[in-house]
């Protein structure tokens, strides 16, 4: 099952970051943007955006887009090295 490996906040904004494996071992990275609000007395999520908060999440995209990049390079590193990147 995937779990997320990072979520990144602003507010009610989310860029939640998740790590699948593939059929050949490697990793594919992919990001999920939420919106929560309260109904009733239940929360729930929305991937629309107010004019508002589009720049919002744009920034939290970016962020993510950085975090995954450190991720990727990580993985690189660590599948060169034959200790598994234990130093």
């Amino acid at each position: 099952m995937t779990q997320p490996i990072l979520k990144l906040q602003d507010g009610l904004l989310s860029a939640t970051i998740w790590k699948n494996q593939r059929e050949n071992g490697s990793h594919r990275y992919s990001v999920t943007l939420t919106r929560s609000f309260k109904q009733g007395d239940d929360w729930r999520e929305s991937n629309s955006f107010s004019r508002m908060e589009a720049l919002r999440i744009s920034r939290l995209a970016g962020f993510a887009y950085d975090e995954i990049l450190l991720m990727v390079e990580s993985d690189r590193r660590n599948a060169s090295d034959p200790k598994g990147g234990a130093s």
